[in-house]
């Protein structure tokens, strides 16, 4: 008999079987009862339940294509500014699924705020998709809220040239004013670290105009420099093994990520786990735990760059994470994430990790409206306030004047 407010117990209450019974092995009540016989028509269904649940996480998993797709198909191109950007929580391949509200402005409507729910963009063009940037979106005329990126033109046929039929182009450069290019780019080979070597040009002032990617055998850099003059590259720089052309000779690529700054390795830290750009947290450092592993000699690559014209200021940035805002109990401002070199912010010796506060007195409430207000004071000198390792400076800014 059991205590009151106790749970019955799992002891065998029933009369000892004899020993040749099944049931002298096993009580009753402790062993699994057997698997009922299942009705004809209900086995198949249970077979077909991994191919279901296998369905349904593929829709899940979307990385929003299906919907460019569709509105590529039945959208309506229009031109759209970054109001914000965000994280699904989502990759492929290390690269992330973000999310974008936008300012969609049609040529026919007034403008509208819309979210482009999913996008899959490389982890090195993630510092490029900034608050302010115009990207190229397709919107569904008789749903407006449905808002994607823009695709492009499909891909042309096959022509036999790598460089051509592999080639992604990148949304960095849209809407920045170029340097005419030279008639043939420079061709360069890139290093072991090609995030090194991303941030080296961006800090040099080139933009990633687009990158072909494939495998094969040596690869022809004559192919990869008519590729970069059709596209208006002032270089290019090319990954993996290629044939040995007098014609189309590789040098090594002359530009180096700038030295981190002391005190700044946390921030930068913090940056590239909030978003920002990837190739901070490792670029600079003068000792490495370990090494990558070599790229496969049939593993080809080259990234196409056109030369900006002199920034106005010449930094990236991004928005406060919340474990910033928590540490310095405050939101407004913005954390500057890279610095371009021989640039005014160079000059005045403004420092990755430093969270600028205010230019020329006015504080930086919203970030998305920081480039619009640098270009309305584009060639002034201007005082920005800002923090350094949470203390406060200021410094004096001459501007340059805005691109013709």
């Amino acid at each position: 008999m059991n205590a009151p407010g106790r749970l019955p117990s799992r002891a065998c209450t029933t009369s000892t079987p004899p020993a040749s019974s099944p049931a002298a092995r096993c009580c009753p009540r402790l062993c699994p009862r057997p698997f009922p016989r299942l009705p004809p028509l209900l086995l198949p269904l249970l077979l077909l339940l991994p191919l279901l649940g296998l369905a349904l996480g593929c829709a899940m998993f979307d990385t929003g294509m299906s919907e460019a797709k569709d509105l590529q198909r039945v959208g309506v191109p229009a031109q759209a500014q970054i109001l914000t950007i965000g994280e699904t929580g989502l990759t492929v391949n290390d690269n992330p699924v973000i999310t974008l509200d936008v300012e969609v402005r049609p040529a026919d409507r007034p403008p509208y705020r819309g979210t482009i729910k999913r996008l899959l963009v490389s982890r090195l063009e993630v510092p490029q998709f900034q608050p302010g940037r115009v990207i190229p979106v397709r919107f569904d005329p008789r749903d407006p809220s449905r808002v994607s990126f823009d695709l492009g033109p499909p891909k042309a046929a096959r022509t036999g040239d790598p460089f051509v039929d592999h080639f992604t182009p990148s949304q960095a450069a849209l809407g920045s004013p170029l340097v005419p290019p030279p008639p043939t780019p420079a061709l360069y080979r890139g290093g072991d670290d090609e995030a090194g070597d991303t941030r080296a040009l961006i800090e040099n002032n080139y933009l990633l105009l687009g990158a072909s990617a494939f495998t094969g055998g040596a690869a022809d850099p004559r192919q990869a420099a008519q590729q970069g003059a059709r596209l208006g590259a002032a270089l290019v720089v090319i990954y993996g093994e290629t044939r040995d052309t007098p014609d189309a000779a590789l040098a090594p690529l002359p530009f180096h990520p700038r030295a981190l700054f002391a005190g700044v390795a946390g921030v930068a830290g913090s940056a590239a786990a909030s978003g920002g750009d990837l190739a901070a947290d490792t670029a600079g450092a003068t000792a490495t735990i370990g090494s990558l592993p070599p790229r496969p000699p049939a593993d080809h690559e080259a990234t196409y760059w056109g030369r900006s014209q002199p920034p106005l200021l010449g930094i990236m940035f991004r928005p406060l994470d919340q474990h910033e805002k928590d540490r310095l109990l405050r939101s407004d401002g913005i954390v500057v994430e890279l610095v371009t070199n021989d640039s005014p912010a160079a000059a005045a010796h403004i420092q990755q990790g430093d969270i600028i506060l205010a230019i020329d007195g006015k504080a930086i409430l919203d970030p998305r409206a920081a480039p619009a207000f640098l270009r309305s004071i584009a060639g002034r000198k201007v005082r920005i306030d800002l923090l350094r390792d949470s203390a406060p400076h200021a410094v004096e800014v001459q501007l340059n004047p805005a691109a013709p």
